[in-house]
């Protein structure tokens, strides 16, 4: 879970620019570069967004076995949750959107990759694949009840499933690749020189497992998702939740995202890795 939330921290002050380039129709690739190769990648003016506070109302749900609706909207509704913007950020960390549905102003059918970034706590504190992909679901059509946003969130969680059970990488791409038909086969520096921002499940989604698959270490993935850029938040978001199960994470980078976290949000994920590391005993 700690993956997700450094993963959203290190994307979050990129993910704006990448925005604002998309609508233009241009990819900065100096930008891309430089920020990949920053020796310190989680910075001062690091913040967390939606990804972070959406995982943590889900880990929230599942801890208090309440309903991942309401916990959901619970957390949208608190702005004292909320990280103060900065220059070059969006105005608020929620789309529209997805405010709207909070409201119960629109329908639940978005497609698009919000519910698979806030989907780690189901896959590290559930064991039973079976189980994982049932409250998958369940968490999933509240906002997002398309085949697509579905497939996406549960490829994340199986993703993470398989590697907290200490799979191959070959299992994990050939697993997803065949149950969910998403094509893993990119290659870096093409998704650096010609992917752009899209917050859609079909197209950020297979791009962050991709990340993991490629990647040697969980710094690497943080590394490579700001090399392709894109929705940088959300794919090192998603990206970096697998890559904890599979590799790991360095304490500096735990005790930086503490000290950036609501209290709040700390002692839930104190919570729920004590029942996590309570099961390896």
């Amino acid at each position: 879970m700690y993956g997700a939330i450094i993963g959203d921290f290190i994307g979050s002050i990129y993910e704006f620019l990448e925005f604002k380039d998309s609508i233009k129709k241009i990819i900065n690739i100096t930008r891309r570069n430089d920020s990949s190769k920053e020796s310190d990648l989680f910075k001062d003016n690091c913040f967390y967004s939606d990804d972070t506070i959406l995982t943590i109302a889900v880990l929230d749900a599942i801890l208090n076995n309440k309903n991942y609706e309401s916990k959901i909207k619970e957390y949208v509704a608190d702005s004292s949750l909320v990280c103060p913007t900065f220059e070059n950020t969006f105005p608020n960390p929620f789309s529209q959107r997805f405010i709207s549905w909070c409201n119960n102003e629109t329908t639940n059918d978005s497609i698009g990759n919000g519910a698979a970034m806030r989907i780690s706590p189901i896959a590290y504190m559930f064991d039973d694949l079976d189980k994982i992909m049932y409250e998958v679901e369940k968490c999933t059509s509240t906002s997002h009840n398309t085949a697509e946003a579905i497939t996406g969130a549960k490829a994340v969680a199986c993703s993470i499933y398989f590697a907290r059970n200490k799979y191959s990488k070959k299992h994990i791409k050939n697993y997803i690749e065949n149950e969910f038909g998403y094509n893993l086969n990119f290659n870096l520096e093409k998704l650096h020189n010609e992917y752009m921002f899209s917050s859609t499940t079909n197209s950020s989604i297979p791009q962050a497992i991709y990340i993991f698959l490629v990647s040697n270490s969980f710094e690497d993935i943080m590394r490579n998702s700001l090399y392709i850029g894109g929705d940088t938040d959300t794919i090192s978001c998603i990206a970096g939740s697998i890559g904890e199960a599979y590799y790991g994470i360095d304490e500096e980078l735990i005790k930086k995202a503490k000290e950036k976290l609501p209290n709040k949000f700390v002692n839930l994920l104190d919570k729920g890795y004590k029942h996590i590391n309570s099961k390896k005993k």
